[in-house]
């Protein structure tokens, strides 16, 4: 049986989300993909990533090919070293067995520019043994680089004749 549930942002402290007693009663899938986002991304430990995705993964959808885990690393660790105050915050999510999906909100400042940005991106999970083994995030890296300022956001105007 598939669950679904909208995590309220208010009710949302750095992606864990606490109707409660933080993540205890909820589905093991859903407690997985919060754990993901606080550690990897709002804490950036990275040490979290070998701990919670298997070495073999796949991790696709964040401006490179296809990753495993290593590559994953270093994937992170760019992001960090490009924005603080990273926050993501998972807003919507369904969970079957051991899959997931759903949206976040990745809310940052761009170091080199200074800039505040807020990007809504779409996510999807799968486990083996407790572990991730394919991720993909789906981002709009269009919003992003608008957002930065390195991106003037009528050019995409101009691919269709806006």
């Amino acid at each position: 049986m598939t669950e679904r549930s909208s995590i309220d942002p208010v009710a949302n402290h750095g992606g864990t989300w606490i109707p409660g007693a933080g993540k205890q009663g909820i589905p093991a899938t859903k407690a997985r993909i919060l754990t993901w986002f606080d550690r990897a991304w709002n804490e950036g430990e990275m040490s979290a990533v070998g701990e919670l995705m298997s070495a073999e993964s796949e991790v696709l959808g964040l401006g490179t090919s296809v990753m495993n885990a290593v590559a994953f690393t270093e994937t992170l660790r760019a992001y960090h070293q490009s924005f603080d105050q990273i926050l993501v915050e998972v807003v919507d999510l369904v969970c079957g067995g051991d899959e997931g999906a759903g949206h976040a909100r990745f809310s940052a400042r761009h170091r080199a520019s200074g800039r505040e940005v807020d990007v809504l991106f779409s996510f999807s999970f799968r486990f083996e043994g407790g572990r991730i083994v394919w991720l993909r995030h789906v981002f709009d890296f269009t919003a992003l680089l608008s957002q930065i300022g390195t991106l003037d956001p009528r050019a995409v105007g101009l691919i269709f004749n806006f």
